[in-house]
């Protein structure tokens, strides 16, 4: 997971790959599950004040099935964004 983030070439925040910490949920198999361990990534991420870089990772999905879990959203959170005078304030990809 580090080595992906190294070298993800839209990524911003690649520089801190060495500190990616892995949240291990292959055992989930839930929704219940899967939303618990979504929160916890988003509340072991905010503890200390400032993001941390989590990644948490589910069971992959069997060749051929559409069993595995699906997450829709690219980010659990992400920065609107809004044009101000011609300038685009936070993130470009959330502008309409």
């Amino acid at each position: 997971a580090r080595v992906a983030w190294r070298n993800a070439p839209k990524c911003s925040n690649r520089k801190y790959w060495q500190q990616l910490k892995l949240l291990d949920c292959r055992d989930v198999n839930t929704n219940e599950g899967i939303f618990r361990s979504c929160i916890k990534h988003l509340t072991k991420a905010v503890a200390c004040g400032s993001a941390e870089a989590y990644i948490t990772v589910f069971r992959p999905t069997k060749p051929g099935t559409s069993d595995g879990p699906a997450i829709w959203n690219d980010q659990l959170l992400s920065y609107a964004a809004y044009n101000q005078h011609g300038e685009i304030i936070g993130d470009p990809k959330n502008l309409r």
